[in-house]
Formats: C-alpha cells, sequence, structure tokens
C-alpha cells in the first residue's frame, strides 16, 4: 500500500476545513435571528436558546440511528421520510 501524496492529503485538509468552516457556520449563526424571534413570538431569549440547544441535542443524538437506516435502506428513501418528520417538528 502505498502513502497518499503530500498535495493530495493538503488538498483533502483544506477542503475538509472549508466543509466544516461552512457547516458550523450555519450552525453557528442562529443567534443572528435571536431578537427577530424572540420579539415577534414574544418568548424570552433563553427559550430561544434552550430550543436551538434541544435541536442540536436531538440531531446529535439521532444520528447512529439515522445513518443505520440510511445504511439499510438507502439515502433516498430515508431523506424523504425525515423531509416527512421537518415541517411536523417545525409547527409543533
Amino acid at each position: 500500500m502505498t502513502l497518499p501524496s503530500r498535495r493530495s492529503t493538503l488538498a483533502l485538509l483544506v477542503l475538509s476545513g472549508t466543509i466544516i468552516s461552512i457547516c458550523m457556520g450555519l450552525r453557528q449563526s442562529l443567534g443572528l435571528f435571536m431578537r427577530p424571534m424572540t420579539v415577534e413570538l414574544g418568548i424570552s431569549a433563553a427559550t430561544f436558546g434552550f430550543t436551538i440547544a434541544l435541536q442540536n441535542i436531538v440531531w446529535g443524538l439521532s444520528q447512529p440511528f439515522v445513518g443505520a437506516l440510511a445504511d439499510k435502506h438507502g439515502p433516498r428513501p430515508t431523506s424523504l421520510a425525515r423531509r416527512s418528520f421537518m415541517p411536523r417538528a417545525c409547527c409543533s
């Protein structure tokens, strides 16, 4: 087995860092919506922060199970099922 070249290793690190930065940026930007959501809905900042924290916990805890479903049934059916749950979760 040959070792990966220095160039491919560097490309992998740069692309992985870019992907993580984009994803974390999206997840960390929820604070931008705190003021409009608290004013519009009449909730406290603590309530809004708790709902975001709860969403992150549920998202993290569900990943192994959703991954197992995707391995068993494929990504398309799993994604379609997830899409049907999201509107219900947001409206409740």
